[in-house]
């Protein structure tokens, strides 16, 4: 970073806003910054930066474009781009700039930008192993640390080579998804969605994920994806893919630790909703139930799975 004794007054005001988290205030020091005709490099990511952390992805995305104009190598614009990429849907192109990173500007990386790089990288990794592996090489070595043939391996052993306690996962897994189709067919026409209100308490404690030694430790990932200096519902988008990367692994332990992070942020009827599911998964049908009373509106479609499990 430049030194603070070239910066002028209005730099100077912009870089205390932006370490105070002030962001809207930020953007208007910006704004005058910008009038004067000569913005260095740094406060165009800020910019970038400062739109992001208030959500508003395209014009983070706009002044990301703006920095790499004027600073092309800049390894933090590029991570931030991932970061919009992945708030907006566009997972592919988030893995794409993590693996340029890795491959190509790899001496450029300290252990911050690889942490970041493991925590963007994590959430997406982790749902399909084998597609990681093969299209985003540097990615699945530097995220998943397994060769591509030991994935596809397992990929294709099915439940007789599964870890312990996988083939009942999947077996109560099926019957779940089996009870949902059914269920689903049985609708009557008309019927969008569930109504009514929850009156049931769930656990006043979120139970922890098992952590097991051949695994990453979920519980580490989640406490660091909750202290990272990102908007509360990128945290709860993050946390939740990490979830379904694990439950489609047949982790549900893994992704119960995840989903408890989430809850921690926001308790919305989603993640509730996904909780009671990896509850059933994990054989906790009382908790599941508990969960599923605390939703704003009860779900008559995930209490009639959860009755049968």
């Amino acid at each position: 970073m430049q030194n603070t004794n070239t910066y002028t007054p209005n730099e100077m005001k912009m870089r205390e806003l932006m370490e105070k988290k002030q962001y809207a205030r930020a953007l208007e020091m910006l704004a005058e910054i910008v009038r004067q005709k000569e913005v260095k490099p740094e406060f165009l990511y800020d910019g970038a930066y400062a739109y992001f952390m208030l959500g508003d992805y395209d014009r983070a995305a706009d002044w990301v474009t703006n920095t790499l104009t004027y600073a092309g190598m800049s390894v933090k614009a590029r991570l931030l781009l991932a970061r919009i990429c992945l708030a907006k849907g566009r997972t592919d192109d988030a893995m794409k700039l993590l693996e340029f990173l890795l491959t190509k500007e790899a001496a450029q990386l300290d252990a911050a930008k690889k942490n970041e790089i493991r925590m963007i990288g994590s959430s997406l990794a982790y749902r399909d192993t084998a597609r990681t592996h093969r299209d985003f090489p540097a990615l699945g070595a530097f995220v998943l640390g397994a060769p591509q043939q030991a994935v596809q391996a397992q990929n294709m052993s099915g439940a007789g080579n599964a870890p312990a306690g996988a083939s009942d996962a999947k077996r109560l897994l099926a019957k779940l998804k089996q009870k949902i189709e059914q269920t689903q067919g049985n609708l009557p026409k008309g019927i969008a969605g569930p109504v009514g209100t929850a009156t049931a308490s769930v656990p006043a404690a979120i139970p922890a994920a098992a952590q097991e030694s051949d695994g990453p430790d979920a519980a580490a990932q989640a406490r660091s994806i909750l202290a990272r200096d990102i908007p509360a519902r990128e945290k709860v988008r993050i946390l939740t893919q990490f979830a379904g990367g694990y439950y489609t692994a047949h982790d549900p332990a893994r992704a119960e630790a995840m989903l408890a992070a989430a809850l921690r942020v926001d308790v919305s009827d989603w993640t509730l909703r996904n909780m009671a599911l990896v509850q059933a998964d994990l054989g906790n049908k009382e908790k599941a139930l508990a969960f599923a009373a605390q939703m704003k509106r009860t779900d008559f479609l995930l209490l009639h799975v959860l009755r049968d499990v």
